[in-house]
């Protein structure tokens, strides 16, 4: 279960702006977005809770009011596509609860993120690779896309061309252990032994050195307004 804690309302109900947008800060990073509702974050709390809890029928629930309260949640509607796959909704359901998500806000890279997830877990790896591939054209600061869309490439058996993002992912964050975790993973199953031997020693000079919490990329990383990464409450996402 990827969520693990829900932060409080007051944290994320931000500052009101011109023409009615809303500045939210979050880890250290600020987000814009519309006006929420109080009924908007309370459902998505709600839903937060419940799926970190592993309570899907009720997270499943609380996602949909929170898509009602807020029809434009991108995020929400994420989030209940997220919980519908975890409960083995069929793909039918599932492809048109991701299509919903993805047309609340085409430019939001967490909803094909999620898309790709789903897919790999449900061992339709075609589909993971095309999936993935959107998200990180979205966002290619992030270092999530980048190692899910390698997995899904070597998932669908197309390893020769997952070099490209395991390569671009170490040399952008070359300090990151899930980065040389990703390429120790890659290198195994491509079967290269030069590959492999780089990434081992990479792995190795990493191991005892001290994680940050958030990875930091090689070159400076420009100001975004992605949303805030889960499991913030932050059912504005757009």
């Amino acid at each position: 279960m990827r969520v693990t804690a829900c932060v409080s309302l007051a944290a994320l109900v931000g500052c009101a702006t011109e023409g009615g947008a809303v500045v939210r800060v979050v880890e250290g990073r600020q987000h814009v977005g519309p006006f929420v509702s109080e009924e908007a974050y309370a459902a998505y709390a709600e839903g937060a809770l419940a799926e970190a809890a592993a309570d899907l029928p009720s997270a499943q629930a609380a996602y949909g009011a929170a898509c009602e309260a807020d029809p434009g949640s991108a995020d929400a509607a994420t989030r209940l596509a997220a919980v519908l796959c975890a409960r083995g909704a069929p793909s039918t359901e599932l492809d048109a609860a991701f299509d919903a998500a993805e047309r609340r806000d085409p430019a939001f890279a967490g909803a094909p993120l999620e898309r790709a997830r789903c897919s790999l877990a449900r061992g339709d790896a075609a589909a993971a690779c095309v999936a993935a591939h959107r998200a990180l054209s979205l966002d290619p600061d992030d270092v999530e896309p980048a190692l899910l869309f390698a997995r899904a490439l070597d998932a669908a058996g197309r390893t020769q061309d997952a070099d490209a993002p395991i390569d671009a992912a170490v040399a952008r964050w070359p300090s990151s252990r899930e980065v040389a975790e990703a390429a120790l993973a890659h290198a195994t199953q491509r079967g290269d032994a030069a590959r492999l031997d780089a990434a081992r020693a990479r792995l190795g000079a990493l191991v005892s050195a001290p994680q940050s919490k958030r990875v930091e990329p090689l070159v400076a990383e420009p100001q975004s307004n992605r949303p805030a990464p889960r499991p913030a409450v932050s059912a504005a996402a757009r």
